[in-house]
């Protein structure tokens, strides 16, 4: 599939966004972007089919100035395992529904790192026996490599229950750019994060209704690097 007509480049620091779950319609994107919201994050599927977001969606999401970044879903808090089979299998995936999206080459794909096995409760409230730190490294380690080799730079996002401490975080080898959920975790040290969310809520939108976010703040990081999204050209003087 072609790609998007758009660039990757960087967000300033000090702009907020957004990302969400929910399929954001042409008439949200415009209506948040004259809300001064400059940037959405929007999800692909783990499965071998993409069942989020749409090259149209993508396109209406570009064409009201926003800028785009891809996420990849997480399983189930406290009830999955990371190995490195699993990562590879699951950056395999993502980069795959990314470049069918037309996600152009270079963007930033980011990895859901949150509720893992022992870290998180499951659906019954039990914490089950701890994943290894050394699997949870091996898993996402393993997701990146499958996403730079398509291209495509690699990004962690650091959920509630990740299992790793700031040290670990900061000293991973593949990854461009760092995420901060709202759940507030140790820092990748010394890297620091690009990203930083804060609490769902809800958005009214008027005619074009509600939207369901987590608003975030891009930042820059202790290597002075910014986060990246795709842009339609026109959309850079911002």
């Amino acid at each position: 599939m072609s790609h998007l007509s758009a660039v990757i480049a960087t967000c300033p620091a000090g702009l907020c966004g957004f990302d969400t779950a929910s399929r954001v319609t042409a008439a949200q994107a415009r209506a948040m972007r004259a809300a001064d919201f400059r940037y959405a994050i929007r999800y692909v599927s783990l499965g071998a089919t993409n069942k989020d977001t749409t090259r149209q969606e993508c396109d209406g999401i570009l064409d009201a100035g926003l800028g785009l970044a891809l996420v990849q879903r997480v399983r189930w808090a406290g009830e999955w395992r990371p190995t490195g089979k699993l990562g590879a299998q699951d950056g395999a995936n993502a980069a795959r529904h990314a470049s069918a999206l037309g996600y152009p080459p270079g963007g930033l794909l980011w990895c859901d790192l949150e509720g893992v096995a022992g870290y998180s409760p499951d659906r019954q409230g039990k914490i089950r026996p701890r994943s290894l730190p050394s699997d949870i490294v091996a898993h996402i380690n393993a997701w990146a490599a499958a996403v730079v080799a398509a291209g495509y730079r690699a990004g962690l996002y650091v959920g509630a229950g990740a299992g790793l401490d700031g040290a670990t975080l900061g000293a991973l080898p593949l990854f461009h750019a760092y995420w901060d959920s709202c759940s507030r975790n140790p820092a990748p040290t010394p890297r620091g994060w690009q990203l930083i969310q804060s609490g769902q809520r809800w958005v009214d939108l008027g005619p074009a209704g509600k939207l369901c976010i987590d608003p975030d703040v891009a930042h820059e990081d202790a290597r002075g690097a910014l986060p990246l999204f795709a842009w339609r050209a026109e959309a850079l003087e911002i």
